[in-house]
């Protein structure tokens, strides 16, 4: 129900429902809704805003009243941005519709030939950047991509799944770059062979007319020589198998007349949750792999020869020091001795090696000192003679245990003489007492 009233000799009208909502036609052309004196050819006013309600909307609904589609042309309300939207019949937004060609500042979209997208910049624009801005301090926003006249300028990494670059494409072409760093696909020099090939099995493998390669310098002295200045740099080796039972190797063979033989392997192990480094030979003198170097990483002891050590170093077999070799110490400078230990020996036998060995003591022409002057000496000097002084042993802190034996043994048997040239006294006295007894 509304009520209607004109007049006709001003060329107005006025259209009015019962709560107040009003279409006015005044006579200068122009059209007011909710207002009463329009200042426009279309004047929409609401006192709500459009908030709860479209400023403009057309719908299409069935013969039974079903909407089936609606396009609505809302506005600005406060920081919320309004457009054209179509709607199906559930209400959910699908797509945003403007006519083409839409421009916006030096930018302009529309529609090309054949169906296609054109993005058009205007003469004053010089490049046309793709800007990520996080939005969120310390970032600052970044321009990962930029294109303009002079081509696409991609900042970073370039990450494609397949590289394709068509100008001067061919077969068995390779690509070079000039002082600027412009790339273009060319014939390889004459004569020059391919570096690299991919065998039947799809293995990689370098031309065997290339003699060394080179990674961070560009005079390879070796096969594989491997320049860098990483402080963590070189080769590394990835066991991708996660079942705590594999390891990575690095392995060294020899080519004979017959076969390839494996010779030495060098690599990490990973047993029964245990983690090892080893070295170890795969042939020994009975034909079978043998361990020369195995490291316990768990515990940090140390093999040779053996596997999973029972002590920091662990040698199965002989070992030669060259030079000096101290235990629970820091051998000193001595260039006479080898072995140094802090602490005790304990041994089962111990065999010292020496020359000069004192049976001579008992040879017929050997003098034994007169007890008369052994009896001087001693009371002079207060040690035995040939035998070092306490002052001797301090200075040079100790004594020498070979030398030291022999002395002693010379000592004793200088003693045995004497005792046996004391019995003879005796035996001798004893024989004089009996002829003057007899007599």
């Amino acid at each position: 129900m509304f009520f209607m009233c004109s007049n006709f000799l001003n060329g107005q009208a006025l259209l009015k429902y019962p709560n107040n909502q009003t279409t006015f036609y005044d006579g200068n052309g122009n059209l007011g809704i909710g207002i009463t004196n329009p200042s426009a050819k279309l004047h929409l006013y609401s006192v709500s805003g459009f908030l709860s309600q479209p400023m403009f909307k057309a719908e299409i609904r069935n013969s039974y009243g079903v909407e089936l589609a609606a396009i609505q042309h809302l506005v600005t309300i406060g920081n919320q941005n309004f457009g054209i939207y179509q709607t199906h019949q559930q209400g959910t937004v699908l797509l945003n519709y403007f006519q083409d060609p839409i421009k916006t500042g030096n930018f302009t979209l529309k529609t090309g030939s054949n169906s296609t997208a054109v993005i058009k910049l205007d003469p004053v624009v010089n490049s046309f950047d793709f800007v990520f801005d996080p939005g969120q301090p310390p970032s600052d926003p970044v321009t990962p991509l930029s294109v303009n006249i002079s081509g696409i300028r991609v900042r970073t990494d370039l990450v494609t799944d397949n590289f394709q670059m068509i100008t001067g494409a061919g077969a068995n072409k390779i690509m070079v770059s000039d002082a600027t760093g412009r790339a273009i696909w060319t014939d390889p020099p004459s004569g020059v062979a391919q570096p690299w090939l991919v065998t039947k099995n799809r293995d990689i493998v370098s031309n065997r007319e290339y003699h060394y390669i080179g990674i961070g310098t560009e005079e390879p002295k070796k096969m594989l020589d491997i320049f860098h200045s990483d402080p963590q740099g070189g080769i590394s080796v990835t066991q991708m198998l996660n079942d705590n039972e594999n390891g990575s190797e690095i392995s060294f063979h020899k080519n004979t007349e017959e076969s390839i033989i494996h010779q030495f392997s060098m690599g990490h192990g990973y047993f029964d949750s245990r983690s090892s480094f080893f070295i170890w030979s795969h042939l020994d003198n009975n034909g079978e792999g043998k361990t020369e170097l195995f490291m316990d990483v768990s515990n940090g002891m140390t093999g040779i020869g053996t596997e999973w050590p029972s002590a920091k170093l662990e040698v199965a077999g002989d070992m030669i020091v060259q030079t000096k070799l101290g235990v629970n110490c820091v051998p000193p400078d001595d260039d006479l001795y080898k072995l140094f230990v802090e602490g005790g020996i304990e041994a089962r036998k111990i065999r010292v090696t020496t020359h000069d060995y004192p049976d001579y003591c008992f040879k017929d022409d050997y003098t034994l000192m007169p007890l008369q002057d052994l009896r001087k000496f001693i009371a002079l000097y207060k040690h035995l003679p040939d035998v070092p002084t306490a002052q001797e042993i301090e200075k040079n802190n100790g004594v020498e245990l070979g030398e030291m034996q022999t002395i002693l043994l010379k000592k004793v048997e200088e003693q045995t003489l004497y005792i046996l040239d004391l019995q003879k006294q005796i035996d001798e006295l004893k024989t004089q007492m009996g002829k003057l007894i007899s007599k």
